[in-house]
C-alpha cells in the first residue's frame, strides 16, 4: 500500500512508461513547468490534467484521487478485510491490518474509520473470551465514533459493552450499560428498528440474569413486537424463545407453551435447525415443570438429536437439562452419564460458561445427598473458572457457599479463610 501525491504518481508512471519530462510535455506543456507539477509545487489545470492521463493511459479520476481518498479507499478494503476475518472468527493477519488502519488513520485523521476497526477488532477478542481486552477497543471505538459523531456505532459500542459485563457475571453494569445506548438510540434522527430490537434483547437477557422478572418480560415482549413488526422470521422466533425464558422464570408455562410453539411453526418452514433444538430445549424445560414428564423428555431429547446432528456448541446446555430430568426421577447413573458428557464437551470446546452450570449441578446434588467432601471438591474447581473468567459477583456466592460447606465438615479456619475472601470481594 502507497499513497501518492499527485506529482509522485505522474512521476512514477513516466518513469514506468521510461518517457522523458519532455517526451510526457511534448509542445503542450514544458519540462521544467512538469517538474514543478512533479514535486508539487504547482497544480495543473484540469485540461493540462486530462492531456497527462491520455498520455500515462490513465484515468483522470486516478490523477484526480487525493492522498486522503487514497487512504480512505485503503482503509475501506481493509475493513471489509477484517470483517470477514471477524466473521469466520480467523486471527491470521489481522494484527497487521489492525495496525496500518490506525496509522493511516491517525495521519488523515479518519476517526470514522478507527471507530469501526476498533469495535471490529474488540469483537475479535470476544470471540476469544479476552473481555478486559475488549472493554479497550470498545472504549476507542466510543472515542472515535464520537468525533465522527456516528451515532449507530455509539449505541452498538455500548450494547457490546453490556455483553460483554453480561458475560462476566456483571448484570446491573450490563443494564446500564444497554440503557446508555438506548439513551443515545433516542438521539438519531430515524428509526433503526433492528438496533432497538438487539437494545431490547439484550436488555431482557440482563433483566432474567438478576431475576428482574417485569423488566424481563417487558423488554422480552417489545422484542417481539418489534421483530414481528419488521417481518423477520428468524429474527421473531428467536424473540419469541427469549420471551419463552422469561414466561419460564415467571412460572407462566401456559404463555412459554404458546409463544414456543408459535417459534417451532416460523422454524419448521425456516429450516432453522439451531433455533429448533433451542426452542425444543425451552418446551422440555416448560413440560418438566408441568410433571408432564414423557413430553419433556420427548422434546429434550429432541433438542439433543439436533444438536448432536448439527455439532453445535449448546449442546451441554441440553445434556444439563437431561441430567436434571433424570435426577428429578431417580435415574441417578443416567444423569450423572449425561453430566459428564456435558463436562467432556466443555471441556474439549473450552465452553467455560458451560462447565460453570455442569460443577454447580454437581456441587447441588452433593451437597443434598450430605455427600460434602465431594461437593467441596466440586466448589473449588467452580472458584477457578470463575477466577479465570473474573466473574466476581458468582465468585462471592461461590466463596459463601464453600464456606458454609467447609463449616459443615468442622473445617472452620478454611471456612472463615473463603469467607474473608469473599468479604474482601464485597468491599
Amino acid at each position: 500500500m502507497v499513497i501518492l501525491s499527485l506529482g509522485q504518481k505522474i512521476k512514477r508512471l513516466r518513469k514506468d512508461k521510461e518517457l522523458t519530462l519532455e517526451c510526457l510535455g511534448e509542445e503542450y506543456v514544458s519540462k521544467a513547468h512538469l517538474s514543478i507539477i512533479e514535486n508539487d509545487k504547482a497544480s495543473p489545470s484540469i485540461n493540462l490534467l486530462q492531456f497527462l492521463a491520455n498520455k500515462l493511459e490513465v484515468d483522470l479520476e486516478f490523477l484526480l484521487e487525493t492522498e486522503k481518498e487514497q487512504a480512505i479507499r485503503y482503509c475501506n478494503i481493509w475493513i471489509k478485510e477484517m470483517e470477514a476475518k471477524v466473521k469466520l472468527n480467523r486471527t491470521s493477519g489481522i494484527d497487521e491490518i489492525y495496525n496500518n488502519i490506525e496509522k493511516v488513520g491517525k495521519d488523515y485523521k479518519l476517526s470514522d474509520i478507527q471507530g469501526q476497526s476498533n469495535l471490529l477488532y474488540a469483537q475479535l477478542r470476544i470471540n476469544a473470551g479476552k473481555y478486559d481486552e475488549a472493554l479497550d477497543y470498545i472504549q476507542k471505538s466510543i472515542h472515535f465514533s464520537t468525533k465522527a459523531d456516528n451515532i449507530s456505532r455509539i449505541i452498538r459500542a455500548y450494547n457490546k459493552e453490556g455483553y460483554i459485563y453480561l458475560h462476566k457475571g456483571m448484570y446491573e453494569i450490563a443494564v446500564q450499560k444497554h440503557k446508555q445506548a438506548f439513551m443515545f438510540y433516542k438521539t438519531l434522527s430515524h428509526e433503526d428498528l433492528i438496533l432497538k430490537s438487539d437494545i431490547f434483547f439484550n436488555l431482557s437477557i440482563a433483566y432474567h440474569k438478576l431475576k428482574d422478572k417485569e423488566n424481563a418480560i417487558k423488554y422480552a415482549e417489545q422484542v417481539c413486537e418489534i421483530n414481528k413488526e419488521i417481518n423477520h422470521p428468524k429474527r421473531y422466533a428467536q424473540s419469541l424463545l427469549n420471551c419463552s425464558s422469561s414466561y419460564i422464570l415467571n412460572k407462566n408455562y401456559k404463555a412459554a407453551q404458546r409463544v414456543l410453539e408459535e417459534a417451532n411453526l416460523l422454524l419448521d418452514k425456516q429450516n432453522e435447525y439451531r433455533l429448533q433444538s433451542l426452542i425444543a430445549n425451552n418446551l422440555g424445560k416448560v413440560y418438566l415443570d408441568y410433571g408432564e414428564n414423557d413430553k419433556a423428555l420427548e422434546q429434550l431429547l429432541k433438542a439433543k438429536d439436533l444438536k448432536e446432528k448439527h455439532n453445535t456448541d449448546d449442546l451441554p446446555k441440553t445434556l444439563f437439562e437431561l441430567c436434571k430430568f433424570y435426577i428429578k426421577n431417580g435415574r441417578i447413573e443416567k444423569a450423572f452419564e449425561e453430566l459428564g458428557y456435558a463436562m467432556k464437551l466443555s471441556e474439549e470446546k473450552n465452553l467455560e460458561n458451560n462447565k460453570i452450570e455442569g460443577l454447580n449441578i454437581y456441587i447441588d446434588y452433593y451437597a443434598a445427598q450430605n455427600r460434602y467432601n465431594e461437593a467441596i471438591e466440586k466448589l473449588k474447581e467452580l472458584i477457578d473458572v470463575l477466577i479465570n473468567l473474573e466473574k466476581e459477583d458468582e465468585l462471592v456466592g461461590a466463596y459463601l457457599k464453600l464456606g458454609n460447606t467447609l463449616n459443615l465438615t468442622n473445617h472452620r479456619e478454611e471456612a472463615i479463610f473463603y469467607f474473608n475472601k469473599a468479604y474482601n470481594l464485597l468491599k
